[in-house]
């Protein structure tokens, strides 16, 4: 196999091309970003970097593009640079997925060269009683002494010294979840206790955080919330629930007035906006205090002499969409912050740089106010434009690649969470939706490049996409139109639905899509008046069952409600009980149906369902369930082949599922020979003793498998643990590892288009291996 550069493609690394979208500091429509959910950011306006989820850190020099560091921690979670030396970089991570701990290798890493090498300084593991690699927060103070959160203490690694220690840290009460450091002090906390040092960490003051401030008891209960602190000389902040009454729902803070020694509480006219995503959190930096908000980031500026009650916590935020009520417009910002920062020289002269991140990537406040004569020190003056140029870190679900005939291009369709759904022609380039939001799924016909389904559940929102190249004849849709494909959400996900794949030289032309789904007879829609009702005919009056149903020209009728399934017929019924997944193969003419119902595997190839074999190489097995689109893969160009992931690793079958063997050499791959779990689940970020900024479906260790139109037998598997793999026969596996971006992101969808694999990523975008 040979790598080649793409005509309308950047080559960014040996052995893939880039094919995520890159619309140059600019919203291709609307709200929907080209980049995906970034964590933190530090730095200042001539090096600034990224930390992001799955792929590592990013950095953006002078304003530039953004390039992925390909020695960066994998697991890179929190972010700080030296005050006196912007190369000088600190990351903790988060812990990873690894069965034994210690071979996660994750813990406090160091950069001198602006993130092109790194140093692992510290495993906190190392420490007696510790059992977490978890790297919450990190700081450096202004005599360029670096802190690092641990579950059992602070690490702080002195100015000169090789490594950290925790010699001198605080006798902490729990983890210690963040650290703050302003002008000559830092400060750490745990959800019960403050720490204090105005030595570099030689000597700590403690103090206790009350459980109650008056009539409000506090509650560190919102995301975000345990994992903040501000510290300023004369304030400590961090954002908190206050119970009883309405406040458990409002944008609420708990305050250390440093001189006094006393605490108190404030609270926001705005509600908690992180039921929608995104955290809250709270930052300082000289003269300024942030408050985040989820949807929106409060500012309060203050001077030596302010005084913390006295002072404006806080004045008017920058705010998305679904921040507010402040009766002004909102900012042209991405919903769903999770961090905010400010250039070290902010509000010194004419200087007003800050960068926010959210799922949309990162946006950047414009020289250019909202208004003239404003102060360009007040973050509301601000616009703020994406800065995503290079940032390729969407977090992707599903992933369908379409063969256009006479050409080596692809059209190409995928889904983010709250970034829409992308999709790709190569002579337009990269287009989105700018309706669905979090977009879950996306299906197609390989064989038909005219159409692809973009799909979110459960709010039951989809839409049909011809690429803006033409509605094909006898489809009865428009792009960018919402369309409801059911009213039960019992069935959701690319299990649920199927495109039935046409065959290389199958005669039969579909050209609105040949679409299979998993129903509840009777089917209901909504009728005028906003009630469920029967639909007309024998799909609306058969007796309670699971059935397999099917639309010949789906984009015909595509909308249920409207067409009252009209098309549709019954294609299996009498499935067996329990029956929630299904894959479809053998082209048009002659479609052979495999379900899963109650952890077994049956097959229809004439209308009659037979259990498949539960035995591999003589011993029974377990089916592992819980993925998006497994546990079972069935070739849908030639239904002998088959794939189960079971407990004990992944079985295979080249008879149409009557024998099933060991499938030792993938499940190896898959696991790197034991180091990971089979599981399934969230595997893509792991929460533990962190803030989990995630927004993946459920996944597995065998997250999916891709198969070639034009040569059956040639297969691909992904794992978001160890990559990609490749086989030509089915049997005798090759990685394709040391071929993907560095570090390796979690891999959770492929494809094969005109001989090409395509993968998709949960936070490092898609790309192209070549052929």
């Amino acid at each position: 196999m040979s790598f080649l550069l793409a005509g309308v493609l950047a080559l960014l690394g040996p052995g893939f091309d880039d094919v995520s979208p890159n619309l140059p500091n600019g919203v291709s429509k609307s709200r929907a970003s080209t980049a995906g959910l970034t964590l933190a950011l530090a730095g200042n306006s001539d090096v600034l970097y990224a930390a992001s989820l799955n792929a590592g850190i990013w950095r953006s020099d002078k304003g530039g593009p953004w390039h992925q560091l390909a020695k960066s921690p994998p697991c890179s979670h929190s972010i700080a640079v030296d005050p006196r030396n912007p190369r000088h970089v600190a990351v903790g991570e988060r812990n990873g997925f690894s069965i034994d701990i210690r071979l996660n290798h994750c813990g406090l890493w160091e950069s001198f060269d602006a993130g092109e090498s790194w140093v692992y300084l510290f495993d906190p593991l190392v420490v007696p009683g510790c059992d977490s690699e978890a790297v919450p927060s990190v700081s450096f103070d202004d005599g360029s002494n670096l802190y690092a959160a641990t579950s059992v203490g602070i690490a702080i690694k002195r100015r000169g010294d090789a490594r950290p220690s925790f010699w001198n840290s605080p006798k902490s009460a729990g983890p210690v979840t963040s650290i703050s450091s302003c002008g000559g002090s830092t400060w750490a906390r745990t959800r019960t206790v403050l720490f204090r040092t105005d030595d570099g960490g030689r000597h700590w003051l403690t103090f206790g955080i009350p459980t109650s401030v008056g009539p409000d008891r506090i509650q560190f209960s919102s995301r975000g919330d345990a994992y903040s602190l501000a510290a300023t000389p004369t304030t400590v902040v961090m954002p908190c629930v206050l119970v009883p009454g309405n406040k458990d729902n409002r944008n609420s803070l708990i305050a250390f007035d440093v001189s006094a020694n006393r605490w108190f509480t404030k609270t926001l006219a705005s509600g908690n906006g992180t039921g929608l995503g995104g955290r809250r959190f709270a930052k300082s930096y000289p003269g300024n205090l942030l408050y985040g908000a989820a949807q929106e980031i409060h500012q309060s500026q203050l001077t030596a002499s302010s005084t913390p009650e006295s002072s404006t916590l806080f004045d008017m935020p920058v705010q998305t969409n679904w921040g507010g009520p402040y009766g002004s417009p909102p900012h042209e910002i991405h919903s769903d912050t999770w961090d905010m920062h400010l250039d070290p020289n902010f509000g010194k002269g004419d200087s007003a740089q800050a960068w926010i991140a959210c799922d949309g990537g990162v946006f950047a406040s414009s020289p250019v106010l909202r208004d003239s004569g404003l102060s360009s020190s007040r973050l509301f003056n601000h616009r703020w434009l994406p800065h995503n140029d290079g940032l390729h870190t969407h977090h992707i679900h599903t992933l369908t690649a379409l063969e256009l005939p006479n050409s080596r291009q692809a059209r190409l369709a995928y889904c983010t969470s709250d970034n829409d759904a992308f999709y790709f022609d190569p002579e337009l380039g990269w287009m989105n939706e700018a309706e669905l939001g979090d977009v879950n799924w996306t299906a197609g016909d390989i064989g038909n490049p005219t159409l692809a389904l973009l799909v979110r559940r459960s709010a039951g929102f989809a839409m049909l996409t011809a690429f803006r190249s033409g509605i094909p004849k006898g489809a009865n849709f428009v792009e960018d139109q919402r369309i409801t494909i059911d009213d039960d959400d019992a069935f959701d996900g690319p299990t649920s639905f199927a495109c039935i794949q046409t065959l290389k030289g199958e005669k039969l032309a579909y050209p609105l899509l040949d679409a299979v789904r998993l129903v509840n007879l009777p089917l209901k829609t909504y009728d005028g008046p906003g009630r469920l009702a029967p639909v007309p005919g024998p799909l609306g009056s058969a007796k309670p069952s699971i059935a397999l149903i099917r639309n010949r020209a789906f984009a015909a009728n595509p909308d249920a409600n409207i067409s009252k399934f009209a098309g549709w017929s019954v294609e299996r019924q009498e499935l067996p009980a329990g029956t929630n997944a299904f894959w479809v193969s053998g082209g048009h003419e002659h479609p052979v149906y495999i379900v899963f119902a109650a952890g077994k595997l049956y097959r229809s190839d004439n209308g009659s369902w037979q259990q498949l074999a539960g035995e591999s190489d003589g011993r029974a097995f377990k089916i592992l369930a819980g993925n998006q689109y497994g546990p079972a893969f069935l070739n849908p160009f030639d239904s002998r082949q088959i794939y189960v992931l079971a407990t004990d690793g992944v079985k295979a079958s080249s008879d149409g599922g009557s024998t099933f063997h060991d499938g030792r050499a993938l499940t190896e791959f898959l696991t790197e020979n034991g180091r990971f779990p089979i599981a399934s689940g969230e595997l893509t970020g792991n929460g533990r003793g962190v803030i989990l900024a995630t927004r993946a479906n459920s996944t597995a260790t065998l997250a999916h498998m891709a198969f070639d139109r034009s040569n059956p037998r040639h297969v691909v598997a992904c794992s978001p643990f160890t990559g990609i793999f490749e086989s030509s026969d089915g049997l005798h596996w090759s990685s394709l590892r040391s071929r993907l971006p560095k570090p390796l992101s979690a891999v959770v969808s492929v494809s094969i288009a005109n001989g090409d694999i395509y993968a998709a990523t949960e936070g490092r975008g898609v790309f192209r291996i070549r052929r």
